[in-house]
């Protein structure tokens, strides 16, 4: 491998790319939490469903251990990916609950 400035400047940005893909990636799966959150404010299912949340746990730690990422720092992620959606879910809700239905 080059070890020159050049070969520093080429891998950064290789990391701002896959920065980019991550924070394109989050903005795209934050869009499906709010579809999510309406759905379940007309279904009236709570916004928190353990039973789902430890599968989509279970599916990281998965993830992480075939891709050699510590586990500790995916559940980390994870956790915060979870408070968001959560965050996000409310906040659907009480815009739908603010929204008079249509008749």
């Amino acid at each position: 491998m080059d070890k020159s400035p050049r070969q520093l400047e080429a891998l950064r940005r290789q990391v701002l790319q896959c920065d980019e893909q991550i924070i394109t990636s989050l903005a795209a799966r934050l869009r499906i939490i709010e579809h999510i959150g309406e759905l379940k404010g007309h279904l009236n299912e709570p916004i928190r469903n353990r039973v789902v949340e430890n599968q989509l746990k279970r599916h990281c730690l998965k993830l992480a251990q075939q891709h050699g990422l510590s586990t500790t720092f995916a559940m980390r992620l994870h956790q915060l990916l979870l408070q968001e959606s959560r965050r996000i879910q409310r906040l659907q809700q009480s815009c739908n609950e603010d929204t008079p239905s249509s008749a």
